[in-house]
């Protein structure tokens, strides 16, 4: 596996008061993409698939998705996966089978709006990145998945929708909301978020309630420790922290500022570089 010694003590050194500006996420993050090949490229271009995952969201919502943070796909590619469709056309070619086809449902279904069309394809995106061959890029994908399965599930059962058809995947989390009919899916002692979220899905301020989630992410990553400080999963950790700093930042300037500082100065603490590789 390969070390990343100076690309991760390099993020390490920096700092927002020396002149880091919220504007330079996207450098940022393309300077670590580039700074690693082959699968270990593949797996740090996942976080900004699920920035796609998020405008194509918003444009089958009939929303603008400028000024929202960049992926993998430009916005003409994104509205071609709505029209091919809505034509009923393949699948147009770089874009993931998982996209089109829920693209497919919800230009086909109304009630499927209901149910939260972010929702969706996140759902189909964390199943998608649990096939990366990753171990720990693997629990984190099927936290999110249990994660977003357990809130779809929420919603179709307030809004009388049946939860079998809502829920992706075939993981034991799914397969229990599927087949439960207790009130907690059996899940409040399985899923050790299932009370937190159940409290946070009560809240009606919906930016709020997706902040709240965030964190409950932000925290996973920060409790789930790497065998090596210098492997890939911790500039993937890196990279799924930054898109939340920025998603939020467009919205709190000073939230977004703030978790930035967290996640350098935490950074700092975590990086020594070895003495091998020291005065060389």
């Amino acid at each position: 596996m390969s070390k990343y010694y100076y690309l991760i003590a390099g993020l390490a050194d920096l700092s927002f008061d020396e002149g880091f500006q919220l504007s330079d996420m996207d450098g940022i993050r393309q300077e670590i993409i580039q700074g690693v090949s082959g699968a270990d490229r593949r797996l740090l271009e996942l976080p900004l698939l699920e920035n796609d995952c998020r405008r194509l969201a918003a444009l089958l919502e009939g929303k603008d998705i400028e000024g929202m943070p960049s992926g993998l796909m430009d916005g003409s590619l994104l509205q071609e996966t709505i029209d091919s469709a809505k034509a009923d056309e393949a699948c147009p070619a770089g874009v993931p089978a998982f996209m089109y086809d829920i693209a497919c449902n919800c230009v086909q279904m109304d009630s499927v709006k209901d149910m939260g069309i972010q929702d969706m394809l996140l759902v189909g995106f964390y199943e998608y990145g649990m096939a990366c061959g990753n171990p720990f890029v693997h629990d984190w994908f099927e936290f999110n998945l249990d994660l977003n399965n357990v809130r779809v599930a929420m919603t179709a059962r307030k809004y009388g929708l049946d939860i079998r058809k809502a829920v992706t995947g075939d993981n034991e989390t799914a397969q229990q909301l599927r087949s439960s009919g207790a009130r907690d899916w059996g899940l409040s002692g399985q899923l050790d978020f299932f009370d937190e979220l159940q409290r946070i899905s009560e809240e009606q301020d919906l930016t709020r309630r997706e902040k709240m989630i965030d964190m409950m992410r932000w925290r996973w990553l920060e409790a789930n420790s790497f065998s090596s400080f210098f492997s890939v999963e911790v500039l993937f950790s890196y990279l799924e922290r930054l898109s939340m700093v920025q998603r939020w930042s467009t919205m709190d300037h000073e939230g977004g500022e703030k978790l930035l500082r967290g996640l350098i100065q935490e950074l700092k603490g975590q990086v020594s570089v070895p003495d091998e590789f020291k005065n060389n």
